[in-house]
């Protein structure tokens, strides 16, 4: 199964497999963003993490992957800035026996928490996929700013990046020179939640919020 888009950037070309080695979705991605042949393309594994090389020179890529599923995207060239993307299956999520109020605990900052107490009246299953999706745009957002989850080494914690409401339209409020998109496509119906990311301003990260959201 795959399925493939360009709803992040007119320009930045995403795809999501089942079922393949991460290094080959990304090298596909490269050779047809930058179209060269694929023996050009070099894929490296830094800290497993997969990283693009064109001749020598690192080529913008962010690359995910969830029970199977590899998902990436890829910028035809530096203008485009920083990427991200993540994915989750949904099945497994569900199947895990995480509660929704637990989640919200790790992934929701108070001012996500608002709308997480007033769909109190929502099914159990519903919270969990609108926090699902809510993870899975910060996790975007987080590659996007060439960061992680990892305070102790300059990563941001979860509550540091505000979002809108996951029934609401994709955007980042606690960085909004970012923008976030969510990735559909008619093939994967309600297999995974996936989305992505872009992150302009790539000569550094963006600021951290002010509001005493982000960890000291």
């Amino acid at each position: 199964m795959s399925f493939s888009g360009e709803e992040v950037d007119p320009q930045v070309l995403w795809s999501c497999r089942m079922g393949e080695e991460a290094a080959a979705v990304v090298r596909d991605l490269v050779v047809e963003s930058r179209r060269v042949l694929p023996g050009s393309v070099e894929v490296l594994h830094e800290r497993g993490v997969p990283e693009a090389r064109l001749g020598g020179v690192r080529i913008e890529v962010s690359m995910a992957r969830s029970h199977g599923y590899v998902a990436a995207c890829a910028a035809p060239d530096s203008s485009v800035g920083w990427l991200g993307i993540d994915v989750e299956a949904v099945e497994p999520f569900l199947a895990s026996g995480t509660r929704a109020s637990d989640f919200a605990g790790v992934a929701l900052g108070p001012a996500e928490l608002s709308w997480f107490r007033a769909a109190a009246g929502a099914s159990e299953t519903q919270r969990l996929l609108w926090l699902l999706r809510t993870w899975v745009r910060k996790e975007a957002v987080l590659k996007s700013m060439h960061t992680g989850l990892d305070t102790a080494r300059g990563g941001l914690a979860p509550s540091a990046v505000a979002l809108s409401a996951p029934w609401e339209s994709a955007a980042c409020l606690s960085h909004p020179d970012l923008t976030v998109t969510d990735l559909f496509s008619d093939a994967h119906g309600d297999a995974v939640i996936l989305a992505a990311a872009q992150n302009p301003a790539a000569a550094r990260p963006p600021a951290r919020p002010v509001d005493g959201a982000a960890p000291g």
